[in-house]
């Protein structure tokens, strides 16, 4: 029975009249057939939604395969369009066993959902549910996927590009820098053993200077080359104690230029780990430089233990210091490219700002991980923890960036 027959909706008892009026009121289109295939009931919304135009057609008692072959024939139906008796062999086969709701392409790009289940009297009861809109939206997130993928590409592209240009001039302005470093120590030094004392300083400010640009070059190499996914590690057996005094010995000075005391506490049986000796000496170097700069008249400590957790052994390098710490937005940003803590900084201190961005990436390529912890005015901590063993990541993967801090 269609609802919307008058004579028939009066003939039924009160609670047939609620169930018909309460699927009348529902906006999915309503079906069942009986064990036959027949049509017995449906609401407004499915003769409206499957069969605009031939609504005359959908009665009851009509055969389910009547109806969606006379659809068909008239072009309702978008996938049968050219291809009508395959289509209704497709269409018979999902109704006779129904499992998952499927999607129909209708005319005009409309899209419905088609639920069906079987009745225990062997008939097929069915919801239809008008998802235009939904394919619609999908459509276009698909569409916006397709071109951030685009835009990630050429991203991806120019960063390569970049990492790829950084590393050759730096390459190339290495070598002359080289050359006025080593030509300004010998007119330096024979300045000095003149007595020249005229002569002597502006070329100790050349190399000075220069230094730091070799050192700003240098920084800008290694980024350049994890960037690139071009860095390669070189691991070895060393001792790790040795490692800790001879970093110790060359941050000694710059301690006791700002006043502060350096301790170490590193136990000479700590043993030995297998990673590339030189990263991790620029790790420790850097950390502890920048503990050193950052305080004054104060404490620089460094401590290195052995632990295992998982099966693992674990180094740990901690360095602290009673310098002038960190506000939770310096944080934010503190394991990031040419940053640090403000301008000002940037003035008293000097610095390239990229020494933690290097160290972060260093530490993720030998397997470890590496925190900052900090408070304005009550110093810094920061804690590196590498693996006995390094088993080198690739770069491009040491280089996944969190959201961590820096000065």
């Amino acid at each position: 029975m269609v609802i919307d027959e008058r004579d028939e909706v009066e003939a039924l008892s009160p609670s047939e009249q609620r169930l018909i009026e309460a699927l009348e009121s529902i906006s999915e289109g309503f079906s069942l057939y009986d064990a036959d295939d027949r049509l017995v009931l449906c609401n407004r919304r499915y003769r409206e939604l499957l069969y605009p135009g031939i609504e005359d057609t959908v009665v009851s008692g009509t055969p389910f395969e009547q109806i969606i072959r006379g659809a068909a024939e008239r072009g309702l139906i978008a996938d049968a369009i050219g291809r009508v008796d395959a289509w209704v062999e497709e269409r018979l086969e999902r109704h006779r066993k129904p499992s998952d709701p499927h999607m129909q392409r209708r005319s005009h790009g409309r899209w419905i959902q088609v639920s069906e289940y079987k009745t225990a009297d062997g008939g097929t009861v069915a919801v239809y549910t008008d998802v235009t809109a939904l394919k619609r939206n999908e459509a276009v997130l698909a569409d916006l996927v397709k071109e951030l993928g685009a835009a990630h590409d050429q991203a991806m592209a120019a960063s390569r590009a970049k990492s790829y240009f950084l590393a050759n001039m730096t390459h190339e302005l290495r070598t002359p820098l080289n050359a006025i470093l080593g030509i300004a120590d010998t007119l330096a030094e024979q300045a000095r053993d003149r007595g020249d004392q005229d002569a002597t300083e502006p070329l100790l400010r050349i190399t000075t200077a220069g230094k730091g640009l070799l050192d700003l070059i240098n920084g800008i190499l290694d980024l350049s080359r994890v960037d690139a996914g071009s860095l390669v590690l070189h691991p070895e057996d060393f001792d790790v104690a040795a490692l800790v005094r001879d970093v110790a010995v060359a941050c000694r000075p710059l301690a006791e230029k700002n006043g502060n005391r350096l301790s170490v506490s590193c136990a000479e049986e700590i043993g030995c780990m297998h990673a590339d000796q030189g990263r991790v000496r620029q790790v420790l170097r850097s950390l502890l430089d920048n503990a050193c700069k950052f305080t004054e008249n104060g404490v620089v400590a460094l401590v290195v233990t052995r632990s295992s957790a998982d099966g693992v052994d674990w180094l740990r390098f901690q360095v602290t210091d009673t310098g002038i710490g960190m506000t939770p937005e310096q944080m934010a940003s503190v394991f990031g490219e040419f940053t640090q803590a403000d301008a000002s900084s940037t003035r008293r201190y000097g610095g390239t700002g990229l020494g933690l961005a290097i160290s972060q990436r260093l530490v993720r390529m030998m397997g470890g991980e590496i925190r900052a912890d900090s408070q304005a005015g009550h110093g810094s901590i920061f804690t590196v923890r590498l693996p006995d063993t390094c088993e080198p990541v690739p770069a491009k993967e040491g280089l996944t960036r969190t959201s961590s801090h820096r000065r």
